[in-house]
């Protein structure tokens, strides 16, 4: 079964049964409402007869002028039924059922001039009221005028109604499954699943869903293509990232190099003049926020121009390269070792005081005594050293800092050369 012939017929079933249950509903409530009509009329009825007398006069006169008013009969004390008016046996068989049944209305069937037709018999009191007196009569009316009575009618206008809205429905569906949702589906299928949802067709249609196919084909073959394009276009976007990636890597690394190269002395491999130009206003500012000392230690070669011109410029490189490695070793990874410029180097101790610094440079000066005093002659080489700490001057920067260095080691050199001089040994 298609899903046009599952939901039409859903839909017929159910509007079909909304129709009827509300018909039903409907009658019932018309059928209440004549029911209460017609005891209120018949008790109008009975209120109107004439009190004693013959009271022909005035049912004759009531149904000149009343169309519903079928007969009215006399129920006697032992609820039998005494006279009726008028005298029809049809009528007074409706009565009779009536009168036995007691207080209420009934639905019955009379005939009038040979032909049936639906009437009411309603039992009230004759003087119309409730129960005020024993004396009652029985009122036949017709249902001539009432809807309720045409309940046969009323279900076949229902039905002939709900038949055709039901068979719309079902075909309105019918017609969306075969000219909508079959060709979408057709259109948004894989290209291995259209032929699955190709629905079954005539001779004379099946030129056109085959062109629908062919189109889903087609689209899905177009699907497919892009998604491998996407795939390639992504693996081509992932390959150039990481080649632009290791490119800005190998870019970093070459710059550093360089930045190192720039910075570091090729004699000595300690760092140069410009390292210490660019660092140690950093290195002051950031030592005192912390409110930490600091010290540069300035060194000087005793006597170089002298090895240089009696043993040569290559016995002077090699003792600067001599004097780098022994500053290497002995400072820290914190501290820097700079080659001031020739023979002259500058140690930057990060967190050390004057005292402990004055220690650092001594050591050094004597193990390089050491040393070089296998050397001989008569003017062998020694360093001189002066120091300089951050917490001697009040408002020092990087420069005047070096400027107290150099003129401490002056003074050393005056003293006559070998020593180390800093004022807290003053």
């Amino acid at each position: 079964m298609s899903f046009a012939q599952a939901a039409g017929r859903r839909l017929a079933v159910v509007g079909t049964g909304i129709v009827i249950v509300s018909t039903l509903i409907l009658v019932r409530m018309m059928a209440r409402s004549a029911e209460r009509e017609a005891v209120a009329h018949a008790r109008t009825c009975a209120a109107m007869l004439a009190v004693g007398g013959d009271p022909l006069p005035s049912i004759v006169r009531m149904q000149a002028a009343d169309a519903a008013l079928l007969g009215i009969g006399f129920i006697d004390g032992q609820g039998r039924l005494e006279t009726a008016h008028p005298e029809d046996e049809s009528y007074r068989a409706a009565m009779v059922a009536a009168a036995e049944r007691g207080a209420g209305a009934y639905a019955t069937t009379a005939k009038r001039n040979g032909k049936s037709q639906s009437a009411w018999c309603v039992v009230t009191p004759r003087d119309g009221a409730d129960a005020k007196t024993t004396e009652r009569v029985v009122v036949l009316l017709s249902r001539e005028f009432d809807l309720s009575g045409q309940l046969g009618l009323i279900v076949a206008i229902a039905l002939g109604v709900a038949m055709p809205l039901a068979i719309g429905l079902w075909s309105a569906c019918r017609w969306f499954h075969r000219h909508v949702r079959e060709p979408l589906l057709l259109l948004t299928a894989d290209g291995k699943g259209a032929g699955e949802c190709a629905p079954a067709t005539s001779a004379n249609g099946a030129g056109g869903w085959r062109e629908l196919a062919e189109i889903a084909e087609k689209v899905s073959e177009l699907k497919v293509r892009a998604a491998e394009s996407e795939s390639r276009v992504a693996r081509i976007e992932r390959e150039a990232e990481q080649r632009l990636r290791s490119r800005e890597k190998g870019f970093h690394r070459q710059l550093r190099r360089i930045r190192d190269e720039a910075t570091v002395d090729p004699l000595t491999n300690l760092r140069n003049r410009a390292f210490l130009g660019k660092e140690l206003e950093g290195l002051v500012s950031r030592h005192r926020q912390l409110k930490e000392d600091m010290t540069v230690v300035m060194i000087d070669v005793d006597n170089f121009k002298h090895l240089n011109d009696t043993r040569g410029h290559a016995a002077g490189d090699e003792l600067l390269r001599f004097i780098g490695e022994l500053l290497r070793a002995t400072i820290r990874p914190t501290d820097f070792a700079v080659r001031y410029g020739g023979d002259e180097f500058a140690l930057v101790l990060t967190g050390v005081n004057a005292a402990q610094a004055l220690a650092v440079a001594d050591r050094i000066v004597k193990l390089f005594a050491q040393n070089a005093g296998v050397m001989g002659g008569a003017k062998p080489p020694s360093l001189s050293a002066g120091v300089a700490s951050l917490a001697a001057g009040l408002n020092d920067d990087g420069r005047a800092l070096l400027a107290r260095a150099d003129a401490a080691l002056y003074l050393a050199k005056r003293r006559g050369k070998n020593s180390v001089w800093s004022p807290a040994s003053a």
